[in-house]
């Protein structure tokens, strides 16, 4: 669940050496829209191009299509990652020329993915240009970075033009937008099971969850290690820890057999940095409160959908996404 960051102030980036602006001053975007106009000029493109939605937690629909093609011109076949709605008004966007000279515009912006971001300006920017887009930072404070290229361009109408950028390095929409533990907040679409391999320990009190675990892995090239205790899968854990490391931990919330969120916390104090992924059965605000305290961990609730599962082993075990606080 994604809520709406439109009303978030985003710090301006330092000027470079020979940086240029073309922006009268006091306006938000190149196009001089104000938020409201912004809003209903995006109305009536979604009208006009509807695609399917994720609905976030202010209401505004987050893209469940693809992001800007690939550098590869892939298209739509090779685009994997979820569009979410990210309406901002003012997002500052530098552009870097050659010979080291650079031009900045405050753009407005229409929705992003890890792989790139759709941006409106007032004028052309051709393909292959080179640029950063400075986005507010979810954490409250400075700007997220992100360094790209411009895949595609094209006129709207009047002097609008939606700008497509391909990020240089995927980002975690974390980053940049204010997600629900308990939501869906992953990056892909949709995961092929038989990209996911490694070795992965799950933890199920009841014969019913672990046949459902190996259910949703069974087309993966994953190596399934199945304990009924959070003690034998600490242990283990521990263990992998120095030998043969897990890939990640799978483990469903059966209380008090199996207090997941308790075995993840065990696991951090002890020093096993392997990513979890729980499975819970309800989402309340005490399961709410005790995932988001946790690191390296992704949250899906029940009825569990197999391709959910997999897209949340995949932040991990394809895109590297370690390191974090849920």
């Amino acid at each position: 669940m994604l809520t709406d960051m439109r009303d978030r102030p985003t710090d301006q980036p330092k000027p470079m050496a020979k940086a240029r602006r073309s922006t009268p001053p006091g306006r938000l975007n190149s196009l001089g829209f104000s938020r409201a106009e912004l809003d209903r000029f995006l109305d009536e493109l979604e009208a006009l191009a509807p695609h399917p939605r994720l609905k976030t937690a202010g209401g505004k629909p987050g893209k469940a299509a693809a992001a800007p093609a690939p550098k590869d011109g892939g298209g739509a076949a090779a685009r994997r990652f979820v569009r979410r709605t990210l309406r901002l008004a003012c997002v500052p966007l530098r552009v870097h020329r050659q010979g080291g000279e650079s031009a900045a515009f405050p753009v407005a912006c229409r929705n992003i993915s890890c792989s790139g971001i759709s941006v409106l300006h007032s004028a052309y920017i051709h393909p292959g240009t080179r640029c950063t887009v400075f986005l507010p930072n979810a954490a409250g404070s400075g700007a997220v970075a992100a360094r790209g290229e411009v895949v595609r361009c094209r006129h709207v109408r009047g002097m609008a033009h939606e700008v497509g950028i391909c990020f240089d390095e995927p980002l975690d929409l974390r980053q940049v937008l204010r997600t629900d533990c308990l939501g869906d907040w992953f990056s892909l679409e949709r995961v092929n099971p038989t990209e996911l391999s490694g070795p992965v320990l799950c933890v199920a009190g009841s014969e019913a969850d672990m046949m459902l675990l190996r259910s949703c892995l069974g087309e993966t090239r994953l190596a399934v290690t199945a304990v009924q205790t959070a003690d034998e899968a600490l242990a283990m854990a521990l263990a992998g820890t120095g030998v043969r490391p897990f890939a990640a931990v799978i483990c469903a919330h059966e209380p008090p057999a199996v207090d997941a969120p308790a075995l993840v916390e065990r696991m951090r104090e002890r020093g096993c940095r392997v990513p979890a992924v729980v499975v819970l059965a309800e989402r309340t605000a005490d399961l709410r409160a005790r995932v988001a305290l946790l690191t390296d961990v992704a949250a899906v609730t029940k009825p569990l959908d197999s391709q959910l599962l997999l897209r949340a082993l995949a932040e991990f075990l394809l895109l590297n996404r370690a390191g974090r606080a849920a």
